[in-house]
This record gives C-alpha cells, structure tokens and sequence, in this order.
C-alpha cells in the first residue's frame, strides 16, 4: 500500500484513493494478514476505483462489507453497481492501471461500469470484440478465475456452440483474451471465422484446437522477415475457407519442425524443484524443469508439439514448462510437457498433442500436491 498514494497523485485522485484507504483500514483490510495474501491485488483494485471517482454512486466510508476474498468485489458493487452483478465482472479491478496495459485496465473498468448501470454487454463501447444477445448473456455466466476478457471469449464460444473442451483449448491459446490477442480488434473476424470452421468439425480438430490457433495466429500476424526482404506476416491474407482439415493439421505439423530455429535463451528456474516417483518394477517417474530454448526445443521436436513458442513467456518469467518422463529397463521416454502459471498447472501435452492417460495424470497430480500447485478449471488435460 506504500505507494498506492504516490500512484494515485500521479493520475489526479489522491483524494479518492485516501477516501477508500479509510474505508478499508475500517473494515480491518489493511491488517498485516489481510495485507499479506492481497496487498499487491486490493492495492491495483484501489487505484482502479479512485480513477473513477467522478462515477461513485455512494461513498467509501458507507461501505459495510466484510473483510475476506471477495471485498474487492464487494467494494466495487458498492461504488458503481445499481444491480447485482455476476462474478465475470469482478476481474476488472484486477487489472493495473500502472503499467503498459493500462489501456486494457481502464476499457475493462468502463465495461463493468456501464453493466453495474444497467447496461446490456453487447451495447458497451469498449468491447475488443462484438457480441450478440445471447453471447453477451453467456458473458454473463462465465466462470470466476477468468479475466475479462477472457470471460469474453467465453460468452463468445459459448453462444456459437463451441463445447467445453473446445473453450477450455481457446483459453488456453494466444488468441485466449481478446484484448491482448492477436491481430486486435481488426482481428475479430477472422478468428469468428477459425472458431466457426473448428466448431464445425470438432472430432478432427478437438485434439489440436490450440496448436492450430497459435499457428494461425503466427501466419497471420506475427511480423517475420519474408524472402522479398520485407517484413510482415507470412500469410497477412489467410483463411480457413474451403481448407481442407488434413491439409491444415500437415501445415501444423509442419510449422512444429521450423519452429525450432532461433537464438539460445535461459532463463531462471521457477523454485519449484524436480520431482522423482519411484512406481515399482524397475520403473521410475521424474519431472524436470526447461530453462532454455534448446531445452524446449528438443521437446517440443520429441513429442511434436509447439512448446517453443513458449520461450518468450518462459523469459519473461509468465510461465515455466516442466517435462515428465519416464524410465524403465527399455531406457528413458519423454511423455508430456507440463505448463504452469500463477501457482496452477494450465496445460498437459503429449506426443503431437495428446492428452495425458490416467497413469501421467496421476503422477503430475503427485508432483502438483507436493509443490503446492492448483489445476486450472480452464486448462487443457
């Protein structure tokens, strides 16, 4: 909290800020325990709330809620709501105001605002996508733990049909927020378009949704240094229309093996520690973290799958990938990769994107116990 005034003098709501810092040393949120577990989250959340000063329906010292997990929800109804509001909203506040994304904060806070009036979700203005009635009411459903955005996307897959394992792989993938996909805005309609094809033919695409997005998302956007000298997305005009899925999932694979080339990156290790399971008859279980492009490299062309993609997020310290492997009398098999961020285990994948079988799943499950790690109700298993 030290510096949340400081911030909050920067952006002209000092007064605000010291307004809801009273409200909450009142009700005892600003004890050393409280502190502890949500400084950094209830400190982002206040800033927020002081920069919409201006929209305050009641004050801060009339809030009577308690201190537990959800006040910073509780506290933000108080202040802006006129109706009651789903959970899907409360990650507006989540989101900092300080930093390079403030962009994405501030048009995430006006969503919540403009539904805590009454506002339908489709009629906001600072939507990064558009949505119909009955996709702006499954928004409204989505799960907690997600971000708004992709409580969004959520709305969005669920009112096009998509199933639950098809949303669980988009969450997943770089297309997963549509504030921070790629293409932007200008990009919407083109990914309607790749989720319309994907719904359209679950059984051949089920087990690859993901990959497939990350790969579109690199042709299509990602600028590169083509042939002619220029640079700009290998494929700025790619579609879906009249592809043939076989012909795709060979590009997918393709893309997996040139992936792969590039600088040698490290990065430091997560702090979590290796693990080993000793399963009897000669047959052993460990679980190893990658700290380098190579590292990944090597997996990802072992099991054909595209974790090199990952080395950006692995450096920046957003995620850290692990490799389980087992060993027994015919040597060692690499079997899945493991991805983790914030303290949950999102993503497990083996041999050109498989799922994990009851036996690695229980081993990770083994490891996740130990280290203190959650599995994410949106990952992909």
């Amino acid at each position: 909290m030290r510096d949340l005034l400081f911030r909050a003098r920067q952006l002209g709501c000092e007064s605000a800020a010291q307004a809801l810092l009273d409200a909450c040393q009142a009700r005892g949120l600003l004890r050393r325990r409280w502190r502890r577990r949500f400084g950094r989250q209830l400190s982002e959340a206040l800033l927020g709330m002081a920069s919409h000063h201006w929209d305050w329906l009641r004050a801060p010292r009339a809030w009577t809620g308690a201190a537990d997990a959800g006040s910073c929800a509780s506290l933000a109804r108080h202040l802006f709501a006129r109706y009651a509001l789903p959970v899907s909203l409360e990650a507006a506040w989540t989101e900092s105001l300080w930093g390079e994304e403030w962009e994405v904060a501030l048009r995430c806070q006006n969503i919540y605002k403009h539904v805590a009036r009454g506002g339908s979700p489709q009629s906001a203005g600072d939507l990064p996508l558009a949505l119909t009635r009955r996709m702006g009411r499954y928004f409204l459903e989505a799960p907690s733990g997600l971000t708004l955005g992709e409580a969004l996307r959520w709305g969005q897959l669920r009112g096009l049909g998509a199933s639950a394992r098809m949303i669980r792989e988009v969450l997943c993938s770089a297309a997963g927020d549509p504030f921070r996909s790629p293409g932007g805005a200008s990009g919407q309609r083109f990914w309607v378009s790749v989720w319309r094809y994907l719904i359209a033919q679950p059984k051949r695409t089920e087990v690859h949704v993901g990959p497939l997005v990350d790969y579109l998302a690199e042709q299509r956007f990602a600028p590169v240094l083509r042939q002619d000298g220029t640079i700009g997305p290998a494929q700025p005009r790619l579609t879906l229309e009249r592809r043939c899925v076989d012909a795709l999932l060979r590009q997918l694979d393709g893309w997996h093996g040139k992936a792969h080339r590039g600088p040698v990156l490290r990065w430091s290790r997560s702090g979590l520690g290796r693990f080993r399971h000793d399963a009897g008859d000669g047959v052993v279980w460990t679980i190893v973290e990658l700290t380098s492009s190579t590292e990944l490299a090597r997996e990802g062309q072992s099991l054909r799958h595209c974790v090199y993609a990952y080395t950006e997020d692995c450096v920046e310290g957003r995620h850290s990938i692990w490799s389980l492997r087992r060993r027994d009398r015919q040597g060692l098999q690499r079997c899945v990769t493991i991805e983790v961020r914030d303290g949950e285990v999102v993503q497990i994948r083996g041999e050109a994107n498989r799922w994990a079988d009851w036996a690695e799943r229980a081993v990770i499950e083994r490891w996740a116990d130990r280290c203190g790690l959650g599995f994410s109700e949106y990952g992909c298993w």
